[in-house]
């Protein structure tokens, strides 16, 4: 079975890790040129278009913050991402742009999710229109240094059956067992993980944010609407590499008691 990526989706996620030190080594101009002309293949299931943005900022690599990237150093390359306000806007940008991530990973290129940085110095090198939504950066380029692992939610704290009570077995996951165990691994804002599937009926998977109470608060927008997305982009992918039929919608949320701060978002429809 073919993969998505020059190897198969799964290695990809296993190997991507958030990347703080980049080397001085340059990315090759037909690496720079292969990114671009993948971008704009960039697609994800919900209506919103994303529009993407490279930019080269060489200020950043020599030593120079920008609002809170202190964190980070040696980058010079970001990638940006901004959409117009809709209905499902972050999410569709989350799942595009982790989409983005994984090929770049595929590449042997380092990448870092960013959500909290000074939009102002950012829009002066990009065309982001005043109705837009800029809510992530990503900094790529070879690893400086070797990036560590973190750990992440168990299975049992993050897949439901039936109710909200049940934990989801794998046997009864089924043929989605790889989608969600690959969902389980994606990045998310301060590691927060903050989705929860609800697999109900034959073969639906809804979607749930669990909304952490203030941690948003400093954004004009759900920045976990985005990690929801990026949850989505595992799952989907997976889903795809593995000719599973089905897509993703927003649907009526089911009529089930649901514990406080759980919000749904969308479903999984299979076949």
């Amino acid at each position: 079975m073919p993969g998505i990526f020059s190897f198969p989706l799964e290695e990809t996620i296993r190997r991507r890790r958030s990347v703080r030190k980049y080397s001085i080594r340059p990315v090759p101009r037909e690496l720079t040129d292969d990114i671009s002309r993948y971008i704009r293949t960039l697609s994800g299931p919900f209506p919103e278009e994303v529009r993407f943005h490279m930019l080269e900022m060489p200020a950043l690599a020599s030593g120079r913050t920008l609002g809170t990237y202190g964190m980070v150093s040696g980058a010079s390359r970001f990638l940006a991402a901004s959409v117009r306000s809709g209905k499902t806007c972050l999410e569709e940008l989350g799942y595009e742009f982790e989409t983005l991530v994984l090929y770049l990973t595929s590449l042997g290129i380092g990448t870092c999710w960013l959500a909290t940085f000074d939009t102002a110095d950012f829009r002066k090198d990009m065309d982001v229109g005043e109705d837009e939504i800029f809510p992530a950066v990503c900094p790529y380029g070879y690893a400086g240094e070797k990036a560590a692992s973190v750990g992440r939610k168990s299975w049992e704290e993050l897949y439901f059956g039936g109710d909200f009570i049940t934990p989801l077995t794998r046997a009864a996951a089924g043929e989605y067992a790889l989608p969600l165990e690959l969902a389980r691994l994606a990045p998310s804002s301060c590691n927060l993980q903050p989705w929860r599937v609800l697999k109900t009926g034959v073969g639906i998977f809804h979607f749930y944010e669990y909304s952490t109470p203030g941690f948003s608060d400093k954004f004009p927008y759900d920045v976990q609407r985005i990690d929801m997305g990026i949850a989505a982009c595992h799952f989907g992918l997976s889903a795809k590499e593995n000719r599973l039929a089905g897509g993703f919608r927003v649907l009526e949320a089911p009529d089930i008691p649901t514990p406080e701060n759980w919000i749904y978002r969308f479903s999984w429809v299979c076949g």
